[in-house]
């Protein structure tokens, strides 16, 4: 069960993207860590990424994430994606209606779920 891997409470990045003409929408939670350790592999070590790179590196993932959810589905031509929405929050979102995978990288928490 999702909600037996879930953190209770943390700094996580938050994004949320509609896939066009369906009902659908994608949701992501990352850990901070999880997203300073994607921006230090872009950016290199010696850098410290501000809380807009960390923002939009999560809103990048977002989109190639969604981009594969879209094109593996096969769904309609029709169907694409929205503008990712990312933000910082301090709580993951219990239950989300819908499927939902949890994943350990690297030691660090990530979460997605799709639903209606």
């Amino acid at each position: 069960d999702a909600q037996d891997h879930c953190p209770g409470q943390g700094s996580f990045f938050k994004s949320s993207v509609e896939i066009k003409n369906s009902e659908l929408r994608l949701v992501l939670h990352g850990s901070e860590k999880l997203v300073k350790n994607m921006a230090t592999a872009l950016l290199g070590s010696d850098q410290r990424p501000g809380e807009d790179y960390l923002l939009d590196i999560f809103k990048e993932a977002t989109n190639l994430i969604g981009g594969n959810l879209v094109n593996t589905l096969e769904l309609d031509k029709n169907v694409g994606m929205g503008v990712p929405e990312v933000q910082r929050v301090d709580t993951i979102e219990q239950p989300i209606k819908g499927p939902e995978l949890v994943f350990d990288i690297d030691g660090e928490f990530f979460k997605a779920a799709v639903f209606s």
